[in-house]
């Protein structure tokens, strides 16, 4: 019978153990796959929080653009306009101003919606919307330079023109809206907080002043 010598068992031994170490045990693979599901699931986490925020910034900046257009045109439109006592009526909802030149100029507020009408008699003309977010409040008020609204809006006393015994009267519309319908960050354990925006301007200013600078009188 032949046997083995030392060495070449020895060689055999290290041989076979070399092989086993070459691969991975059950334990190995469990805990690579455990790393991986976890750093699956924070990047997926992370993915997440990041698309919200570009919706957010994104309903921030159209927010903003529209908040800006609609500065400038109804400031543009009450400076140059003019209503009387009747033209109140619709407040907080609607504004209706006159212009000199025969045009009326209609504001409503329908929702978060505020729509912006030119009619020349009984036609339309030009038809404008600000589209804010959801659950944004809009409303109108009016009151003298230095007084408060009264509960609709209107101020006592006001007659035809822009200015009253109490002074010129100034047109507010007021925006509502919370942080996170802004596009701001969430705010955890507590309702977010409404954030007021207003837009004012002095009624019939521009319109006041138009016939002096024409004549040349100071």
């Amino acid at each position: 019978m032949t046997q083995s010598s030392p060495n070449r068992l020895h060689g055999e031994r290290w041989h076979i153990g070399r092989h086993h170490r070459g691969g991975f045990t059950l334990v190995e693979v469990v805990v690579l796959m455990s790393i991986v599901a976890l750093l699956m699931t924070l990047g997926g986490g992370l993915l997440r929080r990041l698309l919200t925020a570009d919706r957010q910034i994104g309903r921030a900046l159209e927010t903003a653009r529209q908040i800006d257009r609609l500065n400038s045109q109804l400031r543009r439109d009450v400076q140059t306009g003019d209503l009387d006592e009747g033209d109140t009526q619709g407040l907080p909802s609607r504004l209706s101003l006159r212009m000199a030149d025969g045009r009326t100029i209609d504001y409503t507020v329908t929702g978060n919606r505020l729509t912006r009408e030119v009619f020349t008699g009984e036609t339309r003309q030009v038809r404008d919307s600000y589209v804010f977010p959801t659950g944004t409040g809009l409303e109108f008020d009016i009151a003298s330079a230095g007084g408060e609204a009264d509960p609709v809006g209107g101020v006592a006393g006001a007659g035809v023109g822009g200015t009253t015994a109490a002074g010129p009267r100034r047109v507010r519309l007021t925006l509502a809206f919370s942080r996170q319908l802004a596009g701001q960050p969430d705010l955890p354990r507590a309702a977010p907080p409404l954030r007021e925006l207003t837009i004012e301007a002095t009624l019939g200013r521009l319109r006041i002043a138009e016939p002096a600078a024409a004549g040349g009188t100071p």
